[in-house]
């Protein structure tokens, strides 16, 4: 008994971590910065004949007109816990292989005052890709100072008209199954059984 009273206790502590987590919840999307664009590449971003946008599996971001390393991407919304203070902020996005992903790769990052925020990808889909357009789709990480990194879907789409890209995702705490509360019901009831006899 002593070891389903341990997990009970776990559980709880658990559940209370989870309680007072402060997790993100929001949505941001990016445009094109002005003068940027982007290159399809192989999967060792690597650019020469051959390559095209239908048979990349990478893409290389170029910078804008800001003789910055940081400007392709231009905030153009933003909700929650994403400030309006951020809109039209320049954004870094990093080149990255999306077949095969390496889980974790960091996609954009920016600064706005004292806060960093930026996207990893845990998973992609190819939703689309064709000889003029890549669509992509998947899950990662949100990360904004102050707040604990949060689980979030996002949205990529190339088009070669203008070498354009935007990208959107949205940011929200993943509640504990159904499931792990009923386990963790049971075993609070199990605990109170186990008492109740060493009373009697």
């Amino acid at each position: 008994m002593k070891i389903v009273s341990a997990l009970a206790s776990t559980l709880l502590l658990v559940g209370m971590t989870n309680a007072s987590a402060a997790f993100i919840q929001g949505d941001i999307a990016f445009g094109t910065a002005i003068g940027a664009s982007w290159t399809p590449a192989d999967n060792t971003l690597s650019t020469g004949p051959g390559i095209t946008t239908s048979n990349a599996d990478g893409i290389i971001f170029n910078d804008g007109i800001n003789s910055s390393t940081i400007d392709e991407g231009l905030v153009t919304y933003v909700s929650g816990d994403y400030p309006a203070a951020t809109l039209g902020t320049y954004t870094d996005f990093n080149d990255f292989v999306f077949d095969p992903l390496v889980s974790g790769t960091q996609l954009w990052t920016f600064d706005s005052g004292s806060n960093t925020y930026s996207f990893s990808i845990s998973s992609i889909t190819i939703i689309s890709q064709t000889s003029n357009t890549i669509s992509l789709e998947g899950a990662g990480l949100a990360s904004i100072t102050g707040f604990d990194d949060t689980a979030g879907d996002f949205s990529l789409t190339m088009n070669q008209n203008g070498q354009a890209f935007s990208f959107s995702s949205s940011a929200s705490v993943v509640p504990i199954p159904a499931s792990v509360w009923l386990f963790g019901t049971g075993l609070f009831g199990l605990v109170a059984i186990a008492r109740r006899g060493k009373t009697v």
